[in-house]
């Protein structure tokens, strides 16, 4: 049996490098402009409801025919997408995993420009859901690091429909990287000191993610039970 952990090593502040600048703290009149501009349906007499998550302030408009609900991001100011909660799980054949990457390409790209062609794209497929996908860009930077860019999540039914599209986009104020003061081999060292246990060993290469200002080395350490055979 293999048990698994992840460890944060704090390394320096690092910031994110957006397609485009973004301006910040919309009204919600500025934000009902950006989604009406998403939209098929009339929002100007719609509701706007406000949903805040760790100070993040994003305002959805639901299309008041189609139910479909469009959220923007008024904190930081920008389009994060849409649901639609009419496109359901389909039956018969499905759409190869490549041309559901393709199909969210081409919607990352209608909203996020050129900078879409690079994303790098995880894909689940999950039955008669279809595909869920989390695209990131690759890393970037000295030393490289993940999470310089926008990030895109979405959902393919098996007809090549899309039921959900969203994305990130980094912070303006996040727009250059900042000097990494921990190395890799000093974060592993770090790690190793903390857990102090010999039966704990760094599994794969040591990784520098930075998200809202701060740059982290993320360890995955595999822990090999006494006496059972290493099932991966």
């Amino acid at each position: 049996m293999t048990i698994r952990g992840t460890l944060i090593v704090l390394g320096a502040a690092l910031l994110l490098t957006p397609c485009a600048d973004a301006q910040t703290d919309l009204t919600t009149d500025e934000c009902r402009t950006i989604a009406q501009a998403h939209s098929s349906e009339d929002l100007a007499d719609v509701e706007a409801q406000l949903h805040t998550s760790a100070g993040i302030q994003n305002i959805h408009f639901i299309e008041p025919k189609s139910g479909v609900e469009h959220r923007v991001n008024a904190t930081h100011g920008y389009y994060v997408g849409w649901v639609d909660p009419s496109v359901t799980a389909a039956t018969g054949a499905s759409i190869p995993e490549d041309e559901a990457v393709q199909i969210v390409r081409q919607t990352a790209t209608e909203h996020l420009g050129k900078c879409a062609e690079d994303l790098e794209f995880t894909v689940r497929q999950i039955a008669e859901e279809g595909f869920r996908l989390h695209g990131t860009m690759p890393p970037s930077g000295d030393p490289p690091r993940y999470g310089m860019g926008p990030k895109v999540n979405a959902n393919v039914r098996p007809d090549g429909s899309l039921s959900a599209y969203t994305q990130t986009i980094p912070r303006p104020e996040d727009a250059e990287p900042a000097p990494v003061a921990v190395t890799a081999e000093e974060a592993q060292a770090i790690a190793s000191s903390d857990l102090a246990r010999d039966d704990f060993a760094l599994a794969g290469e040591p990784r520098l993610i930075q998200h809202a200002g701060e740059a982290r080395w993320a360890l995955t350490f595999t822990r090999h039970a006494a006496g059972r055979e290493d099932l991966g």
